[in-house]
């Protein structure tokens, strides 16, 4: 090789370089996501990698043990059927599928460790290691939930009483639960849209009004798993106690308005509950005159027949 001016071309005339160790281009579940237990990854890689380097560069470091677990590969028709789960994969070309020789534990920090050391088919080795971090979902459980007066309280019995999973449990097993109270009393479950098509909930609602200063006991059916088939962690807890409050204060008129006679005494009820025994209220009379109330207005033009009270004024009635 020589310049435009005839002279030969001197210097360094060999190079060399390589494209790197079979790298992850996208990865299913991707990191920072929650995993199951017995979680079986996708990869698609770069290049294709040996098996045996593989075996001996990858692992999974999970923060509750103290040694990395190893990996096996999946293969043949269990590969198969998982990649047809996750669209477009089957087609992309490198693509491996591997899980972890254990069960994670639940709720664990887990993070994939592509080793340095992974080659290629043809001998290129990756020089840095590739992590992919993510977190195994918490154990299966089920959380009784109420409203109360104050955190010391017991459940108000006017008020409905949620049983929360954290995590899918079907339909079917789910409304076999049954909430119990005195004098052979129970309730059964429902759910916000039962539409006859529902299949998995992740709460059920237990309506009431309740017994007031009660004691209910919640049965959940035997052998209740979630979706995975994972048992519940607290299952020890049930049947659970759930204990109910008094009724709640309350004073209140039967309607958001009402029709009061002009001549013949005219009143409004107003229902009360568990109210002190003097409820001190003041009564709103309009004179001969069509005289109107502080912050009242005749209506009409008919003076001492009617007179609205706002909705902002309603609780003026009872002071």
């Amino acid at each position: 090789m020589t310049t435009l001016a005839g002279r030969p071309v001197g210097g360094q005339n060999t190079f060399s370089f390589n494209t790197g160790g079979p790298a992850i281009r996208a990865s299913h579940p991707s990191g920072e996501t929650t995993i199951d237990e017995d979680q079986a990854f996708a990869l698609a890689l770069d290049a294709a990698p040996s098996e045996e380097s593989l075996l001996a560069h990858v692992s999974f470091a999970v923060a509750a043990l103290p040694e990395r677990l190893g990996i096996r590969l999946i293969t043949g028709e269990v590969r198969e059927a998982i990649l047809s789960t996750i669209y477009g994969w089957s087609r992309r070309p490198h693509v491996i599928v591997l899980q972890a020789r254990q069960r994670f534990p639940s709720g664990a920090q887990v993070r994939l460790m592509w080793g340095k050391g992974v080659t290629s088919e043809s001998g290129v080795a990756t020089e840095q290691d590739q992590v992919l971090a993510c977190k195994v979902r918490e154990v299966f459980t089920a959380q009784l939930h109420c409203e109360r007066e104050h955190r010391q309280a017991a459940c108000l019995p006017i008020r409905p009483l949620t049983l929360q999973f954290s995590n899918a449990v079907a339909w079917e097993l789910a409304r076999q639960a049954v909430l119990i109270g005195p004098d052979t009393q129970h309730w059964r479950p429902e759910i916000d849209r039962d539409d006859g098509t529902t299949q998995y909930v992740t709460s059920i609602t237990f309506k009431g009004p309740f017994p007031e200063s009660a004691a209910l006991r919640l049965e959940l059916p035997e052998g209740l798993t979630d979706d995975a088939g994972r048992s519940l962690a607290n299952v020890a807890n049930f049947p659970l106690q759930v204990e109910t409050a008094e009724f709640p204060p309350l004073a209140k008129f039967a309607a958001r308005f009402g029709i009061i006679e002009w001549k013949a005494g005219p009143g409004l009820p107003v229902t009360q509950r568990n109210l002190e025994p003097e409820v001190q209220a003041k009564r709103l009379q309009l004179g001969a005159e069509g005289a109107t109330p502080e912050g009242g207005a005749p209506e009409g033009g008919v003076a001492g027949k009617h007179w609205r009270v706002s909705p902002e004024q309603v609780t003026e009635v009872l002071r």
